[in-house]
């Protein structure tokens, strides 16, 4: 199952009672009002979320390009080489999960 946001950009309006997040052509998505002191960051990464999904899938397409081009290219690398190669294919592997996760993929 794949799960579908609504899509960007998302904008935030409010003030101290709360804010309210939404996209200018289809209207709310969700209100805040939890921690007053934390409402307008909390806006803020909201609001952010469907670029840093969008970022973050172009960001992992490229590193795998890039670990694969490495690997085809470059058979005698050396082991620091390899050590950061693995931190990175980690690293890939961790985002690829958020990225399921933040689509409905698989279950937090």
């Amino acid at each position: 199952m794949t799960t579908k946001h609504t899509p960007g950009p998302w904008v935030y309006d409010g003030s101290e009672a709360g804010y309210i997040i939404f996209n200018p052509n289809i209207g709310t998505i969700a209100h805040t009002s939890v921690d007053m002191a934390n409402q307008n960051a909390n806006a803020l990464l909201i609001t952010a979320t469907p670029e840093l999904l969008h970022d973050l899938k172009i960001v992992t397409a490229q590193l795998r390009q890039i670990g694969a081009v490495i690997d085809e290219e470059n058979p005698e690398l050396s082991q620091d080489m390899l050590d950061a190669l693995d931190d990175i294919e980690v690293n890939i592997l961790e985002a690829e999960q958020t990225i399921a996760k933040a689509e409905g993929k698989v279950t937090p």
